[in-house]
């Protein structure tokens, strides 16, 4: 079965030979998911007699790799344990990392061979650089979706997956400087430079489509997230700084009590002075009262209410009658009307009494206070305060049927012209 990992250095993954070798590759690690789960849980897996042709069988195809000089101990290969690790969602301290510059920069030497290719002819090349540049964007864009997926995750548990204070505050410096570098590799990603070459010929128009696809259409997305995570950084910095002061004083208190765990502090009888802080402390609130019941004490009390002077009460004021006051006159303001505006109310009014339809065009024209204005403009008025009573929802239109009678002033011009509107009492 070796043969089916037989690809030729620098190609392809069309180098491949068959459907068929990838099908017999995943059913070979199918049959040696026992192992594999064992190795990925528990870190490693020791050769014995029992296991070791499966382990070899593995090694050959770089599942399984020797730790280190320790050729009987073997761990997960790298990519196979990071697949695991993003399936399972598994954090490890710090491991949250990439470096972009390396894979950016090669997407532009892919794009500088695919435009070489083409010139000099050569498809199944061209063909082989455009795989290669899809399946590198494709990889930048998992590698990003990765890395804000566990910030995010990270920052949304409070990094639980470290317990002391000390720790998470480290986790959160770590994460703050790796979303800095996200920041600037979201800015090279979006690089003019590079855009203008991917959209400066019709050549490179699949290539430009699959960065768009993968990077560009992705990238505000992105944004959003590293600013949440920014945010919830810095929220976390700014809580530290506010009981920073504290929880040392109570990390140095844990400290001292775990190196001397029978401490036992001293009473308040063997201070010679009162420490600082006792004073932190607020004091004992003390009420005094009589005890009535006491006979050896009554003469006592008998004496000291004799030294309370007695209150009077104080006389109640006698109150006037009051005096009327007459409310000045409400000064009454007179709205003037104009005459287009006193033609349109009553025009309305002789609708909501017409149970047949007036025409506003003719009641308008026959009112002698708008001889002299256009008849358009009476109809354009008319037209608005329909419209401002409408959605005021006045009575007056509301119990009204209107309709405007339109005609097109040109075939090519898409104008209609109102020429008159027709009102009467709503059935």
């Amino acid at each position: 079965m070796s043969e089916f990992l037989d690809v030729p250095m620098g190609g392809s993954r069309r180098a491949t030979k068959s459907h068929e070798d990838i099908v017999a590759y995943i059913d070979m690690l199918y049959k040696e998911r026992h192992l594999i789960a064992e190795t990925y849980c528990g870190g490693r897996v020791e050769l014995t007699e029992q296991n070791q042709k499966r382990v070899r069988r593995l090694q050959q195809f770089r599942v399984l790799r020797p730790e280190g000089t320790r050729e009987e101990s073997f761990r997960l290969g790298i990519t196979l344990n990071k697949h695991l690790d993003e399936v399972f969602q598994r954090l490890a301290n710090y491991a949250v990392g990439s470096n972009f510059a390396d894979q950016i920069q090669r997407l532009s030497r892919l794009v500088e061979e695919f435009g070489m290719a083409r010139d000099e002819g050569r498809v199944d090349d061209q063909e082989n650089y455009l795989s290669d540049f899809d399946a590198a964007a494709f990889e930048i864009s998992e590698e990003v979706d990765a890395l804000l997926m566990h910030a995010r995750m990270s920052t949304d548990n409070n990094f639980a997956n470290v317990q002391t204070y000390k720790e998470k505050l480290r986790q959160n410096e770590h994460f703050l400087t790796l979303m800095n570098k996200v920041s600037g590799t979201l800015v090279a990603l979006q690089d003019r430079s590079f855009l203008d070459m991917l959209e400066s010929t019709l050549a490179f128009e699949p290539l430009n489509t699959t960065y768009y696809r993968h990077i560009v259409d992705r990238l505000p997305g992105w944004r959003a997230i590293l600013l949440d995570i920014t945010s919830v950084l810095k929220t976390f910095l700014d809580k530290e700084r506010k009981i920073g002061e504290a929880a040392k004083k109570i990390r140095t208190m844990a400290l001292y009590l775990q190196k001397n765990p029978g401490y036992q502090p001293r009473d308040a009888e063997e201070y010679a002075l009162i420490p600082d802080w006792a004073y932190l402390a607020p004091g004992i609130t003390i009420n005094a009262y009589p005890d009535l019941s006491r006979d050896d004490i009554r003469e006592n009390l008998i004496e000291t209410a004799r030294t309370i002077p007695s209150l009077t009460a104080a006389p109640r004021k006698a109150r006037s009658a009051g005096v009327l006051v007459h409310d000045d006159v409400v000064e009454v303001m007179e709205v003037k009307v104009t005459a287009v505006e006193a033609a349109i109310i009553n025009f309305l009014r002789a609708a909501n009494d017409s149970i047949t339809p007036v025409s506003a065009r003719e009641f308008l024209a026959s009112t002698p206070a708008l001889a002299s204005i256009d008849p358009k403009i009476s109809l354009l008025c008319l037209m608005s305060t329909i419209d401002s009573r409408r959605n005021s929802g006045a009575r007056l239109i509301d119990g009204l049927t209107i309709t405007r009678k339109t005609e097109a002033e040109d075939a090519r011009s898409g104008n209609v012209q109102v020429w008159d509107i027709c009102a009467c009492k709503r059935a």
